[in-house]
């Protein structure tokens, strides 16, 4: 819901002044799947979704809008998957390290 209390407090100024830019961030996630996660696969669909819905709803009174999908980013939660004991987590935790290279916070 961040991104929507984010919306709510910046968009109406946005609209009524010099226009702004908005940037979600979700993850690749949200425009594929994260297996072995339904609950953060879903949610980064929504904040996908979200991001589009305001372009589609905003774009043309001034408020850009931009999405950023990393695939993978080092954090506790994708560094801690492999030794998880749910092989759900253990599947997403290869999905996402061996598709390409898993990124630091700074990079992305």
């Amino acid at each position: 819901m961040a991104h929507v209390r984010a919306a709510r407090a910046l968009v109406p100024r946005w609209v009524d002044g010099d226009g702004g830019i908005f940037a979600v961030t979700a993850s690749a996630a949200g425009l594929l799947t994260q297996l072995g996660s339904p609950t953060y696969s879903v949610s980064k669909h929504a904040a996908v979704g979200f991001a589009e819905w305001l372009a589609a709803t905003y774009g043309d009174r001034g408020v850009q809008v931009c999405c950023l999908c990393p695939m993978g980013v080092a954090t506790p939660m994708i560094e801690g998957g492999e030794s998880r004991e749910e092989s759900e987590a253990r599947l997403g935790h290869k999905a996402v390290s061996t598709a390409g290279a898993v990124l630091d916070a700074d990079t992305v």
